[in-house]
């Protein structure tokens, strides 16, 4: 399996990140930022990292991930989805 840990440069590269999802990557591993590959591509902005992840078919071991805030608030990719990406959250997750 594939480690995205120290990988914040694939993350830009939706092609390299589609190859990786395919070749059964970890969605559920996290890096130094207690990010999974798709909070880490919603934390950055990037729809095209961010629709290779939810258009595969194992899109929902990436949004099953839990972070707790320094704040103690709970933070899943779902929830960063809606509030940063509303248009995707509906088409790939509530659709």
């Amino acid at each position: 399996m594939y480690r995205w840990a120290q990988t914040y440069f694939i993350i830009n590269c939706h092609q390299c990140v589609q190859t990786l999802v395919d070749s059964g990557a970890d969605l559920t591993s996290i890096n130094l930022s207690d990010h999974n590959p798709l909070l880490e591509a919603i934390a950055r902005g990037n729809r095209e990292v961010i629709l290779a992840i939810l258009g595969s078919d194992r899109w929902k071991e990436a949004v099953r991930s839990v972070k707790m805030t320094s704040s103690g608030v709970k933070e899943t990719p779902v929830k960063q989805l809606i509030k940063r990406f509303p248009d995707l959250a509906k088409e790939s997750v509530f659709a």
